[in-house]
C-alpha cells in the first residue's frame, strides 16, 4: 500500500486487517487530525500527501462558516478536497457546493460532521447501555474521530464506555447534552439583566455560557446565565418516563386522591397544567408540578434507603439497604424495594435515607465519650438525628447539648441508652469478660448460615470504599514478580462485585484470639515493652462497617488467590499450617496492602461455565444474584488482621550452616524460634515469654517493589471481603 509515513507520525491497526490507521499531525498549529482509515488499493503512489494527512477526493466539513469573494460556506458544510492550495496561507483546496474552489486552513476544516474534530468535549444528548459499558445524558466525552460505522458520524470516548460511535444528533457542545433550541424549564428563581425569572418558565437554550453553563432565553430577559442544576428538560426537574405519585380531585366529589403514573412530557396547552402523565386505567393526563411528587415520603426510583424496622419474614433487619425499585402494586405498601437480591413492598415509614434506619428527629445516645474543638459528648448523652452527615467516613449528623451538629460513624450510637461501665486503661483487655466481645458484628445480616457461612452483597458504600482499595498506582508493576502468570498487558484493575463473609465460626476464633493478644499486650506493656501501635498499613479502611482496634494494630490487608481456593478459604479460612517453610520470610500467611503486589498471585477465572468451577459459581453467581462477567475474573480476599507486637525486618540473611535463611540482613539477630520459620522468636525481657505476633517485610535488600505482612497464626486473620476484579 502506497501511503507517506513521517516521522513522528502514530500509527495504530484497525480491527478490520486490511485497513490502517493514521494519526497524523499537521496545520499551523500542529493539530493531531482524526484517525484516517484507507483500505489497500484506494491510496496509491500516485496520490500526493497533502497537508494534514489529506488526500484528493477525501470528504472534509467546515468548522466554521467561510466567506470569500465567490460566496460563503456555512458551518458544518460538506466539501470534497481538490489537493494543495493556490493561495498562500492556505493549507488545501476544497470543493463546497456552489463553491468550486475554496482555500481553507486545516483548522477550518473537519473530517467529522458539525465541524467537530478529534479532542473536541463533547456532551451526550441521549441515554443508552452496551455491553462495553453505558453513556448517560450529560456526559462528557471525547471525540475520537469519525465513526467507523456508516449509521453513525463520530467515535466518541465517554467516560464508562472507552468507544462509542454517536451520530451528530446524539452529542452536543454545550454541557448537559443540550443544543440551541432546545426547550428548557426553570427549577429555581434567579436573577438577570433583563429582570426576574420565576421557577417553571419555560425557556430556550442559545448557547454556552461563560459566566456559568448555558445561556437561555426567557420571555422578556433575552439572555440568562443558568447552572446545570438551575434548568431540567421537564418542569419540576423530572424526566421522562419517570414514574411518580400525583394526587388530583376525584371526579365525584372533589376528594383529594393519589395515583402512580408515568410522566411523558411537559405539558402544552392547558393553563397551569405542567407535566403530561400516563395513568394506567385513566390515559393521558395534565397534572401541575405541585401536585407530583416522586415517590412517596419524596422518595424516588432509585433511591438507597435504610430499613427502620426488622422484617423477620422476609429476611430485613433494621438498618439494612436496600434500592427503590418502583411504587409497591400490593395493597397496604407504598414502595417496592431491593434488599440483597430480595424485593420487598414496604411502607414509606418502614425506611429511611438515613443510614441504620434513622430518621430526623430520631432520638439517640452515644455509646463512647468524644471530644472534639467544638465540645464533648459522654457516654449515655442523649442527642437527636439532624441528617445525613456533611463529613466523609461517618453515617449521621446529630445534634447534642454540648455539640450543636457533629458528624457521627453508627458504632457510636444507640437506640437504648447504654449501660455505663468503669473506664479502664485503653490498653487492657477491658472487654475479657464480656460476652459481646465474643458475638458476630452488628452490621451482619443476620441471616442463616447452613453452609457454617454466607457471602452477603455489600452495599453501595462499602464497595465504593472496596474499590478505591484496588486502585492502582503503579501499573508499571501489573503482571511482575516471580509469582505472576503470564498475562496480555493491563494497565489498570476493576472491580466487578464483592460479598462480605460473614462466618461465624471464623470470627468467634477470631475474636478470642484478638482478646487474648491484648491480654498479652497488656502484660508486655506493664513490662515495659514499647511498641508502634499506629496501624501498620497504609490502606483506608475508616469508611468500612466496623471498628478496628489500635491496641491490637488491627488493619485490613489484601490476599490475592487462584479460583480453585476460593471455597476453601470461605469454609475454613486462611491456613499457615498449608504453606511452605520455604516462603521468602517463612511458612505464613502472605498479606500486603498494594493490589499490584496481590495481584501477582491471583490467576484468572474465564468463564461462568468453566470446567472444575462449577461449585464456586453456583455459590458466588446464583441466579437473581451477581452475574459472571463472561470473561477473566480474578478474587481476591480482603483480611481484618491483628498484627499485635510486630517484629520488622529489612530481608534475611543466609548464614553457612542454615537451610533456608532466619536472621536479619542488617542486624544479623535470629527472627524465628526454630530453622523451620514457622513461629516467630521471642520478645525479648517479656516473662513468661511471648513471641512476637506478625512480620513486616520493609522495602530494602529483600524487597524494592511492596512492602509485605506475614502471619504465623491463621487465628489473627479474618477474611472479611471477598472481591471479584477484572484487569483492563
Amino acid at each position: 500500500m502506497g501511503i507517506d509515513v513521517n516521522a513522528g507520525d502514530v500509527v495504530c491497526t484497525c480491527s478490520d486487517p486490511h485497513m490502517e490507521c493514521g494519526l497524523v499531525r499537521g496545520g499551523e498549529n500542529d493539530e493531531v487530525v482524526a484517525p484516517r482509515c484507507v483500505e489497500d488499493g484506494d491510496v496509491g503512489l500516485d496520490k500526493e500527501l497533502l497537508v494534514g494527512g489529506y488526500y484528493a477526493d477525501d470528504v472534509v466539513y467546515s468548522k466554521c462558516a467561510l466567506e470569500c469573494s465567490a460566496g460563503a460556506v456555512a458551518l458544518g458544510e460538506r466539501g470534497v478536497v481538490i489537493g494543495p492550495p493556490t493561495s498562500a496561507p492556505a493549507d488545501l483546496l476544497v470543493k463546497f457546493p456552489g463553491l468550486d474552489r475554496v482555500n481553507v486552513k486545516i483548522s477550518q476544516v473537519s473530517r467529522c460532521k458539525s465541524g467537530l474534530s478529534a479532542g473536541d468535549v463533547v456532551y451526550s444528548s441521549v441515554s443508552f447501555r452496551c455491553p462495553s459499558g453505558w453513556v448517560r445524558v450529560g456526559d462528557a466525552g471525547v471525540v475520537l474521530g469519525p465513526s467507523t460505522r456508516p449509521d453513525s458520524d463520530l467515535r466518541v470516548r465517554y467516560p464508562n464506555l472507552p468507544k462509542a460511535n454517536a451520530t451528530i444528533s446524539q452529542v452536543s457542545r454545550l454541557k448537559g447534552g443540550y443544543a440551541p433550541g432546545d426547550e428548557i424549564f426553570l427549577m429555581v428563581k434567579i436573577s438577570a439583566a433583563g429582570g426576574s425569572v420565576s421557577a417553571g418558565d419555560r425557556g430556550e437554550v442559545v448557547g454556552a455560557s461563560k459566566k456559568r453553563d448555558l445561556t437561555v432565553r426567557f420571555v422578556g430577559v433575552p439572555e440568562a446565565h443558568c447552572s446545570l442544576a438551575d434548568v431540567g428538560r421537564l418542569p419540576g426537574g423530572f424526566a421522562s418516563r419517570e414514574i411518580v405519585h400525583c394526587r388530583f380531585d376525584d371526579e365525584d366529589g372533589g376528594v383529594l386522591c393519589r395515583r402512580s403514573g408515568e410522566v411523558l412530557s411537559a405539558g402544552a396547552s392547558l393553563v397551569g397544567a405542567d407535566l403530561v402523565v400516563n395513568f394506567p386505567g385513566a390515559g393521558h393526563l395534565n397534572v401541575k408540578v405541585a401536585d407530583v411528587s416522586r415517590l412517596e415520603g419524596r422518595i424516588s426510583v432509585g433511591d438507597v434507603v435504610y430499613a427502620r424496622e426488622g422484617l423477620e419474614d422476609e429476611g430485613v433487619s433494621v438498618g439494612d439497604l436496600g434500592q427503590v425499585l418502583a411504587p409497591s402494586s400490593v395493597s397496604g405498601s407504598d414502595l417496592s424495594v431491593l434488599f440483597s437480591q430480595l424485593r420487598v413492598n414496604v411502607k414509606v415509614s418502614s425506611v429511611s435515607r438515613l443510614r441504620g434506619g434513622f430518621c430526623p428527629g430520631d432520638c439517640v445516645f452515644c455509646v463512647k465519650d468524644f471530644s472534639c474543638e467544638q465540645g464533648f459528648v459522654r457516654v449515655g448523652d442523649e442527642g437527636v438525628v439532624v441528617g445525613p452527615p456533611t463529613a466523609k467516613h461517618t453515617d449521621i449528623l446529630v445534634r447534642f447539648p454540648n455539640l450543636a451538629r457533629v458528624n457521627f460513624k453508627l458504632s457510636m450510637l444507640s437506640r437504648e441508652v447504654p449501660q455505663k461501665t468503669p473506664r479502664r486503661a485503653p490498653s487492657r483487655a477491658s472487654s475479657w469478660d464480656s460476652q459481646a466481645s465474643l458475638s458476630v458484628p452488628e452490621h451482619w445480616s443476620g441471616r442463616d448460615h447452613p453452609n457454617g457461612w454466607a457471602l452477603i452483597s455489600v452495599d453501595t458504600s462499602t464497595l465504593a470504599t472496596l474499590k478505591q482499595l484496588f486502585q492502582v498506582r503503579r501499573p508499571e508493576q501489573l503482571g511482575k514478580g516471580l509469582d505472576s502468570h503470564r498475562y496480555r498487558e493491563y494497565r489498570s484493575l476493576r472491580v466487578h462485585c464483592a460479598w462480605r463473609v460473614e462466618h461465624p465460626g471464623l470470627w468467634l476464633r477470631y475474636a478470642s484470639e484478638k482478646m487474648f493478644m491484648e491480654q498479652q499486650l497488656a502484660v508486655l506493656e506493664d513490662q515495659g515493652f514499647q511498641r508502634d501501635i499506629s496501624s501498620t498499613s497504609v490502606l483506608d479502611c475508616a469508611a468500612l462497617p466496623g471498628e478496628f482496634s489500635e491496641v491490637v494494630s488491627e488493619t485490613m490487608l489484601l490476599h490475592g488467590t487462584k479460583p480453585e481456593n476460593v471455597l476453601q478459604v470461605l469454609h475454613n479460612g486462611l491456613n499457615e499450617r498449608l504453606t511452605s517453610s520455604k516462603g521468602a520470610f517463612g511458612a505464613g500467611i502472605y498479606l500486603a496492602e498494594d493490589p499490584e503486589k496481590v495481584d501477582q498471585y491471583a490467576a484468572p477465572d474465564p468463564w461462568l461455565n468453566h470446567p472444575g468451577l462449577e461449585e464456586l459459581h453456583s455459590r458466588l453467581y446464583p441466579v437473581g444474584g451477581h452475574a459472571h462477567a463472561e470473561r477473566d475474573l480474578f478474587y481476591c480476599f480482603v483480611v481484618r488482621a491483628a498484627s499485635g507486637a510486630q517484629l520488622r525486618t529489612r530481608g534475611l540473611l543466609k548464614t553457612d550452616s542454615e537451610v533456608l535463611p532466619t536472621r536479619d540482613c542488617e542486624t544479623g539477630e535470629v527472627l524465628f524460634s526454630t530453622a523451620e520459620r514457622r513461629e516467630l522468636r521471642i520478645i525479648e525481657g517479656s516473662s513468661p515469654p511471648l513471641h512476637y505476633h506478625s512480620l513486616r517485610v520493609d522495602l530494602g535488600r529483600a524487597l524494592r517493589r511492596f512492602r509485605e505482612f506475614v502471619h504465623f497464626n491463621a487465628n489473627r486473620t479474618y477474611p472479611e471481603y471477598l472481591v471479584a476484579y477484572e484487569r483492563i
